[in-house]
């Protein structure tokens, strides 16, 4: 269970790095469209032109920048979507693998007494019939108890408490 929950740490520590390595792109980006605007701002006017020529220069200017700043940003969130996909992905195999190696022991348990041989699984099979023969529905079944004395050749049950019964081994 440790182990699990270290998987689990390391998995959110791996997507907490993948954020912030695109939020510090997003960050680069916006940076270098400050410094490209200040440029911008700092250029002395042109005293050939007038001041609507130079005014739309300088709208021609930052559109010009918005859009690198806009292909910028689009290549960072791409690349930063790409490397979540990636993750995500291994972060899926590597639990299909885990859920695959990890085979439950199922026992199949006799009982033997004299010329008597019965097998539980078919002990608790036999007693879910009798209870549906009853009139009840297996679905309801929540607690079931079930005690087996082989010198009488029956297993005696008790199912949710108040319901009682035997079968024959």
């Amino acid at each position: 269970m440790a182990k699990k929950k270290a998987d689990t740490a390391k998995t959110v520590a791996k997507k907490q790095n993948v954020k912030e390595d695109a939020m510090n792109e997003a960050e680069v980006i916006v940076e270098t469209s400050e410094v490209e605007e200040q440029e911008t701002k700092t250029e002395e006017p042109n005293g050939d032109k007038t001041m609507e020529e130079q005014v739309e220069e300088v709208i021609e200017a930052v559109k010009e920048t918005t859009e690198k700043v806009a292909k910028k940003a689009a290549k960072a969130t791409k690349s930063a979507a790409s490397k979540v996909k990636k993750e995500a992905k291994k972060v899926a195999k590597e639990t299909v693998k885990k859920v695959k190696d990890k085979k439950e022991l199922v026992p199949e348990v006799f009982i033997q007494y004299e010329a008597i041989e019965a097998k539980t699984e078919d002990i608790i099979e036999n007693i879910k019939k009798a209870y549906v023969a009853d009139g009840h529905y297996v679905a309801g079944i929540k607690d079931l108890k079930v005690y087996i004395k082989p010198e009488d050749g029956c297993a005696y049950y008790v199912i949710n408490g108040s319901y009682a019964g035997n079968v024959v081994l």
